[in-house]
């Protein structure tokens, strides 16, 4: 539960010991959702780059121009951000 005033964080921070109060506070680093949100991105990243290769390597092997690889990766680009906003 929030504290609703300034009076219940001080109270839950007296119980508790884990409220910070006042402007003066500052959020500390959480170790754990800091290496939990750079694992996401880190894997996030990895799957975009993959796609990109797979296309590259697939026309390559396909023996598609550079041009037609090219419009391969907008097209499967313009429909991620389509299908994602």
């Amino acid at each position: 539960m929030l504290p609703l005033t300034t009076a219940d964080a001080r109270e839950d921070k007296e119980e508790h010991g884990n409220v910070d109060i006042g402007p003066s506070s500052k959020p500390k680093l959480n170790i754990k959702h800091t290496l939990m949100k750079w694992f996401i991105d880190c894997m996030t990243m990895g799957a975009l780059l993959n796609t990109v290769a797979f296309l590259v390597l697939m026309g390559l092997l396909k023996g598609q121009s550079s041009q037609q690889i090219r419009t391969n990766v907008r097209m499967v680009s313009h429909a991620a951000k389509s299908e994602f906003s």
